[in-house]
């Protein structure tokens, strides 16, 4: 009777651990994708800032074009009411600099929102690598967690065998 009352522990202690087992397996999976998704979402989101960055450094560099034609109006404006000739020499050379120096600091504009955008890219592409690896890993996890409840069983197996030699 004392082997059956054994045989009857182990193998409710068996299926109890290889139960907790596949429990685990199973976390193992959905937190690996839980994590993989929230990355991918993180991804999505980043790409998203990009194009947004690059949008709105195309629309301050337009706007920002837009205020210089404006100074160069008001330029224009403050030297014919002085009696200077708009259109030649030193008055020429100002407001030619001064749409130079507009469209090299607009151009610098789009050229920040472009870093900006590829900070976002960079960051995007980062997402989609650790989503990946939360996937890989987390299948690993869950495998690794089956046969240690697999080896555990099996080890439980031979010590009662063992018992009952």
């Amino acid at each position: 009777m004392s082997e059956g009352i054994l045989l009857a522990a182990s193998a409710s202690k068996i299926l109890s651990g290889l139960s907790g087992t596949y429990s685990e397996y199973e976390a193992n999976k959905l937190e690996a994708k839980y994590t993989s998704s929230q990355l991918q979402f993180n991804s999505k989101l980043a790409d998203f800032q990009a194009k947004d960055a690059e949008r709105r450094g195309v629309e301050e560099a337009n706007a920002y074009r837009v205020k210089v034609k404006q100074l160069i109006g008001s330029q224009r404006a403050a030297m014919a009411a002085q009696g200077i000739e708009i259109n030649a020499d030193s008055a020429l050379e100002i407001q030619e600099e001064t749409a130079a120096l507009g469209e090299q600091d607009a151009m610098t504009i789009k050229n920040n929102a472009f870093l900006e955008a590829t900070g976002y890219r960079i960051q995007a592409l980062d997402y989609r690598s650790q989503s990946r690896y939360a996937e890989i890993s987390g299948k690993a996890r869950a495998r690794n967690t089956l046969l240690t409840g697999g080896m555990s069983a099996i080890d439980e197996i031979f010590k009662v065998g063992a018992q009952l030699k």
